[in-house]
């Protein structure tokens, strides 16, 4: 049976690694007064930035609402739009880079027995859910033999997943019925090509810019994706058609991804033995009442068939084998180092000064 789980940041959350977008959002906002050198282009963008996280209706929360939020961002500006709008772009990625090298730099792996175990434990436990839920998806299991193969679709540019996986694969090597399989970083690293942006041109609100070569090249993932010629793509398409079942874990589900949640349930309508479970984490979640569990629930599973091109009586067939679980955090284990990174981080704040000042 072959298992793939699809990463997102919820995975690094998990491992206490400040990778959410306000803790980004914190740092590259700290100073917009150009005192680090920045251009007036730039200074107008975090301005822009404070702005919206000023107004509730308007905040951003996540890093697909930022992209989505970046592609309509394209319609604010007046003047030489073209080129403010990629220097913004550019600018925030960059720093946004050098920000995340420095997180994964503080994240260590001292106990390799204790990850891998809890990898282990992981991969087996997913199926954690609501029990009736719990026993569907067990009988979905039992038509299949006892080997496991375990695939991995990161959608994290950093490398903390495959530090976890290489203590899995230690942990399993004795196993004949389990192992690891693919491991596919769809939007790539943080040292070669990073993807960030929109799911397709009609995200960018501008309609100039939404049809400039250059613009999509740069914002657009697929695009991105094609001009880096990096396989990503391929790679992810190959290992969702051989899976049996997968599993979301730490993703928001969000539109700017929808080329891959749209892939997912066609692969989904296309056998009865398909089966998508998609661990969640919600704040404000409870078990003590079903009416609010099934007010976190239901929009998750709505929400993901609303990216699909099903029919709408197709999406109700295969909404039936999606399973969502809230709160079922398997992979989560304390493996960053906040010390180490604040002394970082503070000298990378007196360098930028520094060179400011230079």
């Amino acid at each position: 049976m072959n298992i793939t789980f699809l990463i997102g940041n919820g995975f690094d959350i998990g491992l206490g690694m400040p990778t959410r977008y306000e803790d980004f959002y914190e740092h590259y906002c700290k100073v917009i007064t150009g005192e680090n050198g920045d251009s007036n282009n730039i200074v107008e963008f975090k301005t822009m930035l404070v702005s919206r996280n000023d107004d509730k209706k308007k905040r951003i929360i996540d890093w697909a609402d930022f992209e989505k939020a970046f592609g309509e961002h394209s319609s604010d500006l007046k003047f030489n739009r073209k080129a403010d709008y990629l220097a913004r772009f550019e600018d925030f990625t960059e720093k946004f880079n050098a920000y995340l090298e420095t997180v994964e730099s503080c994240t260590e792996c001292s106990n390799d027995a204790e990850v891998g175990k809890t990898m282990d434990n992981a991969v087996k436990t997913y199926k954690c859910i609501r029990k009736a839920d719990e026993d569907a998806l067990d009988a979905h299991r039992s038509k299949f033999n006892s080997d496991r193969r375990y695939n991995f679709v990161c959608f994290n540019y950093t490398k903390s997943l495959d530090l976890c996986i290489d203590k899995l694969r230690q942990t399993l090597k004795n196993d004949s019925s389990r192992n690891v399989g693919s491991v596919v970083h769809i939007h790539g690293f943080i040292e070669n090509n990073m993807i960030l942006g929109v799911n397709d041109a009609s995200q960018i609100t501008d309609v100039e810019l939404s049809k400039d070569e250059d613009v999509i090249r740069e914002l657009v993932k697929p695009s991105q994706n094609e001009v880096a010629r990096s396989g990503y793509e391929n790679a992810f398409k190959s290992v969702i058609n051989s899976s049996d079942l997968i599993c979301i874990y730490g993703m928001s589900l969000g539109e700017t991804d929808r080329k891959w949640w749209d892939m997912i349930s066609t692969w989904l309508s296309q056998s009865e033995r398909r089966v998508l479970v998609i661990l969640k984490h919600e704040e404000k979640y409870s078990s003590r009442f079903p009416h609010i569990q099934d007010r976190i629930i239901r929009p998750i599973r709505e929400r993901f068939l609303s990216y699909s091109s099903l029919t709408d009586e197709i999406k109700q067939k295969v909404s039936e084998r999606i399973f969502v679980g809230i709160n079922n955090d398997v992979f989560a284990m304390p493996l960053f180092n906040s010390e180490k990174f604040e002394e970082k981080m503070k000298k990378v704040e007196t360098d930028s000064r520094l060179l400011a000042i230079v």
